[in-house]
């Protein structure tokens, strides 16, 4: 009786779980296509554009900044008004990785050093 009870406990668990994955599939997708049947198409100006709110430009034209600099726009218009030799762009991105690994050693290090001032040593 009690192997017969666990059994089937066992399958209406596995029987609500698997309707309960199957429900939780059908409203993430209805949820991600409503949201995808909501935005337009995608542009190349969809990454860089920035909606005024409340005719805050100000504040819409310091983020439309940190968007390009995070993506570094203004830097690629520049290298991109010149030729640039094979040569000058192999040293250049080689010293871009050099100054980004030292950046994230050096970060490393100092949050070791904050964390050991921390525990009061």
């Amino acid at each position: 009786m009690a192997v017969s009870l666990l059994a089937s406990l066992t399958q209406n668990m596995q029987a609500k779980n698997e309707q309960s994955a199957k429900q939780h599939w059908e409203n993430g997708s209805k949820q991600l296509l409503t949201r995808l049947a909501s935005s337009p198409p995608p542009t190349p100006y969809t990454g860089r554009s920035v909606a005024v709110k409340l005719e805050n430009f100000a504040g819409a034209y310091r983020d439309l900044n940190t968007i390009l600099r995070d993506n570094s726009v203004r830097m690629t218009i520049r290298r991109q008004e010149r030729h640039e030799k094979k040569g000058v762009k192999r040293r250049r991105i080689a010293s871009q990785t050099h100054r980004r690994k030292f950046g994230q050693l050096v970060r490393s290090k100092v949050a070791m050093v904050k964390k050991i001032r921390a525990l009061g040593s």
